[in-house]
């Protein structure tokens, strides 16, 4: 991606728009926002007039430069709509297969890939492309399974997890599929995916910069928000923490990743990007329809009255906001989160921020608010109920009983637990008796912070996946336990340089059990989709290796 402006002329954004942006920023002490719009101004005898606006809110990185339309954001997720685009070139031109066929969307996945091998040879045997891409092979996301691997590891990774689903059975969210996916055009072309996106797609639309840095917050005092939302007060800087920097997600190779959620673009690059998906003149329409068309249903009971049932097809959603239909997809990394919608009518909308922990409050009233002036309809309040549910649901109290059956002791828990697509753990008591400061070192002294309030002996052991840095273990009763797995990363100084403080981008929580043989993970480890029930660890669980999301065997 060159560093040159050139594309169509960019206009700011309305002003009350931009001011209601900046005082959103303002109040909730959010570092960068970035927002990019597309328009259809007229239609007539000349053709169409399309408007292209955005604007840069606050700080992109820590030495303070201030966000422009040449900032660049990773779009995440929002990349999947760009593999099934690819894909879909390859199926118009006819693309063969190695075994001489030619590649179609009902095209088997064992074809392409023959040393795929699922836990279920049923499924593998029914399993096609349109499967992959529509998320609903029956493996759930197992995201914690998944480290920086190429495809041919991914494919070994694979054979050894649970479906947690039938196929075509229920929609789950899986990178695994886009990874996949993405490995098929260097198969079928000889090229790597990242060069043939580039000359198939963004080099006729002639896309076009600063890395924006992210933000994690520390010392959120989630008691105190519990507190002013019961009392009908208003939230703001004082009890959401301290805002830190920090850098790209990861500095190691991402190319096997482009394919899930591997673009990057600036906010100039948004508006080319949506006027192409909105007035589609280098991608056949007939490849966005099929991206559209409803596969699964992702959401039969929406969260709010406005929204409706919302549905997956190809690495897009569709649902309706207040009676009109939405098309779009979020995006979310370590301290990279958009959201892009688009309207029949011509509209598109894609917002940026590099805020982790607060990302839903203020992606959806951004996007929201813009979509709302755009129709005329008076606008919501999307962040008061979007941080009101992020309040109640975050998970900082753990569940203690009462009368607790004293935990098992450390040498029936500490050491190596093995499962062959999730690697190792090595279970240390915590905390560590050294005073080293090496990145384990310091993520086990921010568990054991977290929950200052619980008593008993906890464990912890590095992990080293995409998301997931460290895992520790917090007694509940006997041989159950709550796992905690925790993206920490460096907090950067002025100048940007990592120092050797870090903090805790985002965590998720859930239960397991210790048992002889081994260690048996439940509370959605392995992350299933909405339909799929959540099984938690109970004290007297029998047959744990069989019932267990994910088990670790135990090493002698």
């Amino acid at each position: 991606m060159s560093k040159s402006s050139a594309g169509p002329p960019i206009r700011p954004l309305p002003d009350h728009l931009s001011e209601f942006v900046e005082d959103l920023r303002v109040k909730y002490g959010v570092s960068s926002i970035g927002v990019a719009t597309v328009r259809k101004i007229s239609e007539g005898a000349s053709g169409e007039q399309w408007e292209h606006a955005v604007g840069g809110f606050g700080t992109a990185n820590a030495q303070r430069d201030p966000v422009t339309p040449d900032s660049l954001f990773s779009i995440a997720s929002n990349s999947k709509l760009i593999t099934v685009i690819a894909l879909g070139l390859l199926i118009e031109s006819e693309a063969k297969l190695p075994d001489g066929s030619i590649l179609r969307w009902d095209s088997k996945v064992s074809r392409i890939f023959p040393d795929l091998k699922l836990q279920d040879e049923r499924v593998m045997h029914m399993l096609d492309l349109t499967d992959l891409l529509g998320m609903r092979s029956g493996l759930p996301g197992h995201d914690t399974a998944i480290g920086l691997v190429s495809p041919s590891e991914l494919i070994r990774i694979m054979s050894h997890l649970k479906l947690s689903a039938e196929i075509r059975q229920t929609w789950q969210y899986s990178n695994m599929h886009y990874i996949l996916a993405a490995a098929i055009i260097p198969i079928l072309t000889g090229m790597p995916f990242h060069d043939y996106v580039q000359q198939k797609i963004f080099n006729p639309l002639k896309k076009t910069e600063r890395w924006t840095h992210g933000s994690m917050r520390l010392g959120i005092d989630i008691e105190e928000c519990r507190r002013r939302l019961d009392n009908g007060q208003n939230l703001d800087q004082s009890v959401l923490g301290e805002v830190k920097r920090f850098g790209r997600w990861t500095e190691e190779n991402t190319l096997h990743r482009a394919g899930p959620g591997g673009a990057i673009m600036s906010l100039r690059d948004m508006t080319i990007w949506m006027r192409e998906l909105q007035d589609p003149k280098i991608i056949p329409a007939s490849l966005l329809k099929k991206a559209e068309h409803p596969l699964s249903i992702v959401t039969a009971e929406p969260s709010d009255p406005e929204l409706g049932v919302s549905t997956y097809g190809l690495g897009q959603m569709v649902y309706t906001y207040r009676g009109y239909r939405i098309t779009g997809h979020s995006g979310g990394l370590p301290g990279q989160n958009t959201l892009m919608l688009r309207l029949d009518d011509g509209y598109a909308i894609m917002v940026a921020t590099n805020e982790v922990w607060a990302r839903l409050p203020i992606l959806n009233d951004v996007i929201y608010r813009y979509i709302d002036d755009h129709l005329g309809l008076k606008p919501l309040d999307w962040t008061k109920r979007a941080f009101e549910r992020l309040v109640r649901n975050t998970r900082r109290d753990l569940v203690v009983p009462k009368d607790p059956v004293p935990p098992l002791s450390s040498e029936r828990i500490k050491g190596r637990y093995t499962n062959l697509a999730y690697a190792d753990l090595v279970l240390s008591v915590l905390p560590l008796d050294t005073a080293e400061d090496t990145p384990f070192h310091v993520d086990s002294k921010l568990f054991l912070n977290l929950f200052p309030h619980i008593k008993g002996t906890r464990y912890g052991s590095p992990m080293s996946k995409v998301f997931v840095d460290f895992i520790g273990f917090i007694p509940i009763s006997d041989n159950v336990y709550h796992w905690v797995c925790l993206t920490t990363r460096p907090i950067l100084d002025a100048n940007g340089e990592e120092s050797v403080q870090r903090g805790v981008v985002d965590y998720e929580v859930g239960t397991a059990i210790f048992t002889e043989d081994g260690l048996g993970m439940f509370g959605n480890f392995w992350g299933a989709g909405p339909d799929v029930p959540v099984t938690q660890a109970d004290v007297g669980m029998e047959e744990v290796k069989r019932s267990a999301e994910v088990f670790f065997e135990r090493s002698r």
